[in-house]
């Protein structure tokens, strides 16, 4: 059964980006000051790729994807920048325009699938609502359509189950349902955050090997969103890593994993358990915090945990340069694997600290 797709709202520009971000600033005013959630970012993501977004909690991976969805409260929220998404401006447009964007042409997979559905109605309602509404089918044909939707996400029984309520199923299975909920209309793009959060490493595997396979099919792009580098290392044909609201290094995957320049990069890399390591092996650590958005410190954001921090960087903001390889961005004074970065590290190392303020040897 062929799902329907929702007419595009403009004509796509011939050869442009599907999505195209443009100095993306999302800023909230609290009593404490002005939260600096995404500041400045920009990235481009073509039809049926795959952009990875990585970074610690709090560091504005989920306020920029809500951001690019304008699914952030207008009180107290100030956006600035530019989003373009198949031609079309979304910055400019209302809460009730953006509805014919939501679930059609865009659609989200939350962290946690136990929150994201509703716990009082029925799986098959959750399902056929947004169908309806975006689709203009009848309940019969919407209700066929769910059936396939949730065998097509490899849901046993898909009849019966639409008539369970989310907690009637394991957390793999409401997953599943949330990534049918989420392509029940054939979107172009689909952001998914945290989309293996909580599950067991096999029920990992299966829902990333299910995303991929649906990408293929309906040649849709994804933003994938995790702090987990592992996650995207196979799955992902850029990475954009995050910190303080802003990218610090952007590159394709490859090229991100073995010619890393940004510490912040590296320090993510080093955490990642590794098999050839001895069991009960001492995890490797970031030291210190991320920094406070409302006061941020001057220059480099990442410089008082940054094993190869130099006086200039607690004093100057390292801007975004480009690498060696197309496309491979990155924000530091001192890169990794450089002969000033290696010259930076033996100094910290020889005066017995990992960072210059923050942070021990």
């Amino acid at each position: 059964m062929t799902v329907p797709v929702a007419e595009p709202t403009a004509e796509p520009v011939p050869g442009a980006p599907l999505l195209e971000v443009t100095d993306l600033t999302t800023h909230f005013a609290t009593p404490g000051g002005i939260v600096r959630a995404v500041d400045g970012v920009s990235l481009t993501l073509e039809r049926g790729k795959t952009l990875g977004i990585v970074g610690e909690s709090g560091s504005g991976k989920t306020v920029l994807s809500r951001s690019i969805m304008g699914l952030l409260p207008k009180r107290g929220t100030i956006r600035g920048g530019s989003v373009r998404f198949d031609g079309v401006e979304l910055m400019t447009r209302s809460p009730k325009e953006m509805r014919d964007f939501w679930g059609a042409r865009m659609a989200m997979i939350f962290q946690d699938p136990m929150t994201s559905l509703n716990p009082v109605m029925k799986i098959g309602k959750q399902i056929t609502e947004s169908i309806r509404h975006h689709l203009d089918v009848d309940r019969e044909y919407a209700t066929e359509l769910a059936v396939n939707l949730l065998r097509s996400v490899r849901i046993p029984e898909p009849e019966r189950r639409l008539r369970d309520y989310p907690h009637q199923l394991s957390g793999g299975m409401r997953q599943r349902v949330c990534i049918a909920v989420a392509l029940a209309c054939g979107p172009a793009l689909l952001f998914a955050d945290e989309p293996t959060t909580a599950l067991d490493v096999t029920v990992q595997a299966q829902v990333l090997d299910l995303m991929a396979a649906q990408q293929r099919e309906r040649f849709m792009a994804i933003v994938l969103i995790t702090h987990d580098l592992g996650v995207v290392a196979g799955r992902a044909d850029e990475i954009a890593v995050m910190y303080a609201g802003r990218i610090v290094e952007k590159a394709p995957t490859s090229v991100l994993f073995t010619q890393t320049r940004m510490p912040y990069t590296k320090a993510l890399l080093s955490s990642i358990p590794k098999l050839e390591h001895p069991s009960h092996s001492r995890l490797a650590t970031i030291p210190g915090r991320p920094p406070n958005l409302v006061a941020p410190p001057a220059g480099c954001k990442f410089a008082p945990r940054c094993a190869q921090a130099q006086p200039r960087c607690l004093e100057e903001d390292p801007p975004l340069v480009p690498g060696v390889v197309p496309g491979h961005e990155y924000r530091c004074w001192f890169p990794v694997g450089t002969p000033e970065g290696d010259d930076a590290l033996a100094r910290n190392q020889a005066a017995g600290t990992t960072a210059i303020a923050g942070g021990a040897a």
